[in-house]
């Protein structure tokens, strides 16, 4: 055991420091974060939203260009929305030729109903 003793006391020697410098780095070694009195990063950020939902076909601005009100930044796909303009267009031209066979078949009736009151007249004055 006596010739253990010295390297027992070696090995918690070499822990010790081990603990101290650990300790060490971590109160006064700096780490990651830096620090300093005078620095500072001042940015305008402003969220954006579209006014319609959709894919974006073309950006027009660069990352971290300025950009005034108005401006356009992004084109949003077109497709679905000329789809549906397409789909609306055609529901009128539907709707107008209903209307049209509507207006036909009136005055049809109502040339039927001349038709009608003519013969009651006719037949009337027959009696």
């Amino acid at each position: 055991t006596n010739g253990r003793k010295p390297l027992l006391m070696a090995g918690a020697g070499v822990l010790a420091l081990a603990v101290l410098y650990g300790l060490w780095r971590v109160v006064f070694a700096s780490g990651p974060e830096q620090s300093t009195n005078d620095a500072y990063v001042s940015a305008d950020f402003t969220l954006i939203a579209p006014k319609v939902a959709g894919f974006i076909d073309e950006v027009l601005v660069e990352d971290n260009q300025p950009v005034k009100a108005g401006q356009l930044l992004a084109r949003i796909d077109a497709q679905d929305y000329q789809a549906s303009v397409m789909a609306a267009q055609a529901m009128v031209a539907t709707a107008q030729a209903q209307q049209m066979n509507a207006q036909a078949m009136l005055e049809r009736q109502r040339s039927l109903i001349e038709e009608a009151k003519a013969t009651v007249d006719a037949d009337l004055a027959q009696v």
